[in-house]
């Protein structure tokens, strides 16, 4: 019976594809489900046998365990270069999404002192 290895909600294409390929190298048979139409559901990676589904997933984990490592690495090497994008950066990146987050939050705290206001009118 086959079980998942892996939902791919909010996950990168290199990532998959990486996964993919660690399980096409040992062999591994597997298949993967596309996301729904209306991203109900994001889609995932299976593999077909129960046997191999505890080699697929300590090479998986082995898998995450190197690009943590990685990303760990490259953002010390950012970090030392100075290079590492701060709150600035992402502001610049998407002001519109700056935008709508302080109106949010602005929105909540409207709401929750409206009640306050009230009582001392």
């Amino acid at each position: 019976m086959p079980k998942m290895l892996m939902n791919l909600r909010n996950v990168p294409d290199d990532e998959a594809e990486a996964v993919l390929q660690m399980l096409e190298k040992n062999n591994i048979e597997h298949y993967q489900v596309p996301p729904s139409a209306f991203m109900i559901s994001a889609g995932s990676i299976w593999v077909q046998h129960d046997e191999q589904h505890a080699k697929a997933k300590a090479l998986f984990d082995e898998l995450q365990r190197e690009r943590a490592a990685q990303a760990q690495a490259d953002w010390q090497r950012q970090k030392a270069q100075g290079t590492q994008p701060g709150l600035f950066d992402a502001l610049l990146q998407n002001p519109g999404r700056f935008v709508a987050y302080i109106a949010i939050v602005l929105l909540i705290v409207m709401f929750m002192l409206t009640p306050v206001v009230q009582l001392f009118r």
